[in-house]
């Protein structure tokens, strides 16, 4: 026995097709349900009504019409329609509670009169009332003046798709997930999981990397990062069950080095999933054409919802998990122009409206985020309204990926930007990017606008770093550290926090774990705000000796580089007996400063960069505007 909850989840539907004779499905999707149109001689009502169930025999399967079975679709029913007399328009319509498949025996014990075989049978509960069913397009193709004629509704039709029940599950796989997990579910994947519900398909997010595939009719991986390695049940897979795999995100193609490679596999990527030939026999619901409409469908944001409760009965806590339960997640405009060459729309000219936020916003979760790639730098008549739009009705909300603040510096209305932003409701600091190095003079003029609109909420600066860096590129490596300190110093002069955002090529930089110890700094802004990064690299060495109790109680928590040297040259530090082990982030630092000696001064100054010495307000007030 299925229940009807599980038919729902397990199958979905073909409207009736009046266009293609040799394939007519006479199944109507009506109210966002389904119906399947059935006869039956007054003889037989009695007996319908006396057991509820409605019975098609499967030995009917010579007739003509029934469903191609290598059509991607599967059918059920939520909603038979029973016609005593279609010229009189006697019809009766039964809402489906379940199905079973009963053999002759069976049939005959239930009292059914004259059984000839197993039979498929819908089992119902009351009549269901409705004003007008309009079912002209399903029985104009009616088989002679029979009114109780079976038109082309034949067992072939339900017992081909009672026989395909297993084999239409769609798979969802996060990839980055099965990887490691990241803070944020994956987009893509919601959406398909939306549209599948909206069809009726069943699915289900794919948690275990050694599942066995061929459950599946078809499995949709996502993976945003490139390094993230493809699970094993896909790396192992034959190459026949690798056919039902649609793979795509930016991990597939972001650090595609030629142009017209990276091109072709963008578009490729942006365009798969409303071209692709399964998803394109099922319908939008928001738009009522065939095919998902990615900037209108309505994500399912309970995706994660087994997985999640895996990890909090595993003793995880629910904070880390907010991405994924608290916040409605969706892009209002797309694309950017500034081409940065590590970015995903380094090929793209503008940027253009996407989505609208009723499109994507569940008002049961108390914030949402954007990931627009750049929505200041939309047109004044798009971000104006949807900033507007935000402060009156009070949304809480982030945009996750950061806010291009040399818009305030570049826009005639950046003034105006900047006071708006200070009027929403938004999560956490505000967050915008200080990327490159040559942009310092812009970022200033507009530090110093946002400051003077905004100079209480907290601010963070995503901080881009080791891109396109090698083992032996030494002058790059150098450059690359000094200029991620001098950004630091900017935003500790203007009281702003730092993030930094690692490119996977850092790993096989000169002195990989520099960067490391950097983001462990600059990213927890207990350390950042409170210690210069030579004191947070020595406070790991202190902590580290006091809970091994090898912590003399003259040494000081924390010491000024010049002593730290005075004790490494006093053979404090060693692997002999009296001496201390030396923790990694000083190996780090040492390692830093034997590789550059002509530049150590500079380092050690860099180093000792601290934000309550730094900062400086009168780089941003101004008399009568600042509160």
């Amino acid at each position: 026995m299925v229940e009807q909850q599980d038919i729902e989840k397990t199958l979905n539907f073909a409207e009736a097709n009046v266009e293609d004779k040799k394939e007519i499905r006479f199944f109507r999707d009506y109210m966002g349900r389904r119906f399947m149109v059935g006869y039956c001689k007054r003889d037989k009502w009695a007996w319908i009504k006396k057991n509820k169930i409605y019975n098609i025999r499967p030995e009917s399967a010579k007739r003509q019409g029934g469903v191609n079975e290598s059509d991607p679709m599967s059918f059920a029913v939520d909603y038979i329609i029973i016609y005593k007399n279609r010229n009189r328009n006697q019809y009766h319509v039964f809402k489906v509670d379940h199905y079973e498949h009963l053999s002759l025996e069976q049939m005959r014990e239930k009292g059914y009169a004259n059984p000839h075989s197993d039979y498929l049978c819908f089992f119902f509960d009351d009549e269901v009332k409705f004003e007008k069913i309009d079912l002209q397009c399903i029985i104009e193709r009616e088989n002679g003046e029979d009114p109780f004629a079976p038109i082309y509704l034949s067992g072939s039709t339900i017992y081909s798709c009672y026989r395909l029940l297993g084999q239409k599950k769609i798979g969802l796989v996060d990839a980055d997930l099965l990887y490691g997990g990241t803070r944020h579910p994956n987009l893509a994947l919601l959406k398909i999981a939306g549209y599948l519900l909206d069809n009726n398909v069943s699915f289900e997010l794919i948690i275990d990397p050694h599942v066995d595939t061929t459950q599946y009719y078809r499995i949709y991986m996502s993976r945003v990062f490139t390094f993230t390695k493809e699970p094993e049940f896909y790396s192992n897979a034959s190459d026949s069950e690798k056919k039902k795999f649609q793979c795509g995100g930016t991990g597939y193609y972001a650090n595609v080095k030629t142009v017209k490679e990276f091109r072709e596999k963008r578009e490729a990527d942006m365009n798969g999933l409303p071209n692709d030939p399964y998803l394109k026999t099922l319908t939008c619901k928001q738009s009522g054409q065939h095919g998902i409409d990615m900037a209108r469908q309505m994500p399912f944001y309970d995706l994660y919802k087994e997985y999640i409760q895996k990890q909090l009965d595993a003793g995880q806590k629910r904070e880390k998990y907010k991405d994924y339960l608290d916040f409605s997640i969706g892009f209002l405009t797309r694309k950017c122009y500034r081409h940065c060459p590590f970015c995903v729309n380094k090929l793209e000219d503008g940027v253009v409206p996407y989505s609208k936020l009723e499109w994507f916003y569940d008002k049961k979760r108390p914030h949402v985020y954007f990931w627009d790639d750049n929505f200041l730098a939309a047109k004044y008549e798009v971000w104006k309204p949807q900033l507007q739009y935000l402060i009156d009705h009070n949304i809480s909300f982030q945009f996750r990926q950061g806010l291009d603040e040399r818009q305030l510096a570049e826009s005639p209305h950046g003034e105006e930007m900047a006071r708006m932003l200070s009027q929403t409701k938004y999560v956490g600091d505000f967050i915008f990017a200080f990327d490159n190095w040559k942009d310092r003079d812009i970022i200033e003029r507009a530090l110093k606008i946002w400051k003077r609109n905004c100079p209480k909420k907290g601010t963070k600066f995503y901080l881009f770093c080791g891109f396109m860096l090698k083992p032996d590129t030494y002058d790059k490596f150098y450059k690359d550290i000094r200029e991620l300190f001098q950004r630091i110093k900017i935003l500790m002069q203007y009281g702003c926090v730092g993030y930094v955002m690692r490119h996977e090529d850092y790993h096989i930089s000169p002195v990989p774990n520099l960067y490391v110890q950097l983001a462990r700094w600059c990213n927890q802004q207990a350390f950042y705000k409170k210690m210069s990064f030579w004191e947070f690299c020595y406070r790991n060495q202190s902590y580290w000796e006091e809970q091994q109790k090898v912590h003399d109680a003259s040494r000081p928590q924390l010491m000024s580089f010049e002593d730290f040297m005075r004790d490494v040259n006093a053979g404090v530090y060693g692997e002999g007996e009296g001496q201390i082990k030396m923790c990694l982030p000083l190996k780090t630092i040492l390692n830093v400063l034997e590789m550059f000696p002509d530049h150590k001064q500079e380092l050690i100054e860099m180093f000792n960069y601290k934000m309550e010495n730094l900062i400086n307000p009168q780089l941003w007030e101004i008399k009568g505007i600042c509160t």
